[in-house]
């Protein structure tokens, strides 16, 4: 990674903080409706994915500004969506958990948890049916690997052989359970192996997150099938504002 781009990630991480702490407090203030996902403590993961992913589809879970500015979506755009104005990037619609813009080839947002994987399992068969290499990634917290979508599209991703690389963010908590309260293992990627091939990267770091996600892009790009990525992060903030994280410690 060169200076500029490290400079450029590490503007983006601070920018999307700054974001995610304004849309709080404007969210406790009133102003902001509905349900809120701040991605305080991933912005390492969320900038980092996005800038090594650049070409190519991308869906995302519904705790997307972060990412969603990282892409290049305007963060006006985005804090205007998360106010329901119509010139959110939704124009309004959509709200903090709804931020799709086809003209970024992001398609942010999809409130059922996991519903989001089999849509990309069908956008990566249909950009190899169209002969468009650059691939597509798929971000999931580590709650969506329990559902039964989930499997199924790591069955046809894998029998297709499709250009599609699995990024999950394992932060460690679904709402407020603990991994380990719902699967055998923490390592979630031990759930992809049997279907293809997986990678495990410190999600706090920007520059193994970066490399990590550019080798897995060029490897599904070069025919080699999907490719699954699990990030180890952790969110600062409870699940939601809604969520006081009472059953976590401080530390």
């Amino acid at each position: 990674m060169n200076k500029l781009l490290a400079e450029e990630i590490y503007y983006l991480m601070e920018l999307g903080r700054r974001f995610e702490l304004a849309a709080k407090e404007h969210y406790m203030q009133g102003d902001i409706s509905g349900f809120l996902h701040l991605d305080i403590g991933q912005e390492a993961l969320s900038v980092a994915a996005m800038k090594a992913f650049e070409k190519g589809d991308v869906f995302s879970t519904y705790r997307e500004h972060v990412m969603a500015i990282a892409r290049g979506i305007d963060p006006k755009a985005v804090m205007a969506e998360l106010f329901g104005k119509v010139t959110g990037v939704s124009r309004g619609k959509g709200g903090s958990m709804h931020l799709f813009d086809p003209s970024h080839f992001f398609y942010g947002g999809d409130a059922i948890v996991g519903g989001h994987i089999p849509n990309a399992v069908g956008c990566a068969y249909a950009r190899r049916y169209q002969g468009i290499d650059d691939g597509v990634m798929v971000i999931f917290g580590d709650g969506a690997t329990n559902g039964g979508a989930f499997f199924e599209s790591l069955n046809i991703a894998s029998a297709w052989r499709l250009p599609l690389l699995f990024l999950c963010e394992n932060n460690r908590y679904a709402i407020g359970t603990e991994i380990t309260r719902v699967a055998p293992f923490l390592e979630q990627a031990k759930k992809a192996a049997p279907f293809m091939p997986t990678v495990e990267v410190d999600g706090m770091d920007a520059v193994a997150v970066y490399e990590a996600v550019r080798e897995a892009q060029q490897q599904i790009q070069r025919g080699h099938g999907p490719i699954f990525v699990e990030a180890f992060t952790c969110r600062y903030e409870g699940h939601s504002m809604s969520d006081a994280g009472s059953y976590r410690s401080p530390q």
